[in-house]
């Protein structure tokens, strides 16, 4: 919790990078090699604002985007 409560992407990586153990070096390695900036700000944010809906708007918000993310042809989506 102390790495991923940061509110941005870019303190959840600061906060990785000063860090000592394995569990954080691993979790930066596969961040970098498998994620696009631009899904770990998308998943993020609605992690974020989901916290606060009730399930309903939560499981609707996460069709939409499902939906918006894997429709555009590949290699133009992050997803």
């Amino acid at each position: 919790n102390r790495c991923f409560s940061a509110p941005s992407v870019e303190e959840i990586i600061s906060r990785l990078k000063m860090e000592t153990g394995d569990f954080a070096s691993l979790t930066l390695q596969k961040m970098f090699q498998s994620c696009s900036p631009t899904s770990c700000k998308v998943t993020l944010r609605a992690m974020q604002e989901a916290a606060t809906m009730s399930i309903g708007p939560v499981l609707q918000m996460e069709y939409r985007l499902s939906q918006r993310f894997t429709t555009r042809p590949q290699p133009m989506s992050d997803f």
